[in-house]
């Protein structure tokens, strides 16, 4: 158990500098935490890749360059709008369709009516 200190009888200056003691310990202490955060942190940072941890972290992975697919020559070019809605909404056709049209199709309403001529 840690001994009681009688900080009652401690002068100001005493008291000033007991603190700054503290402080500074306390700053040694949470540098080192850190520290040794950032090597267990390093050392885990290559699993959940599949690579084991091998791979260090500024190399690149084997295989496709670009999986986003941004070497291609046609990558950022627009799509042209293929369905427009009753109050000006849009769709170029291509991924899930959009709320307005699931919901005009739940209402009876046919995609191709609202296909852009």
């Amino acid at each position: 158990m840690p001994r009681q200190l009688d900080l009652s009888d401690m002068s100001l200056d005493e008291l000033v500098k007991m603190r700054d003691e503290v402080e500074e310990a306390i700053e040694s202490k949470i540098a080192a935490e850190r520290s040794e955060l950032a090597k267990r942190i390093t050392a885990l940072e290559g699993y959940g890749r599949g690579d084991g941890g091998r791979r260090s972290p500024g190399r690149p992975r084997a295989g496709r360059r670009n999986v986003g697919g941004s070497d291609h020559p046609l990558a950022g070019t627009k799509v042209p709008i293929k369905y427009r809605g009753p109050n000006g909404e849009t769709w170029s056709g291509r991924g899930l369709a959009p709320r307005w049209l699931t919901e005009l199709e739940a209402k009876g309403k046919k995609r191709e009516s609202f296909l852009v001529s």
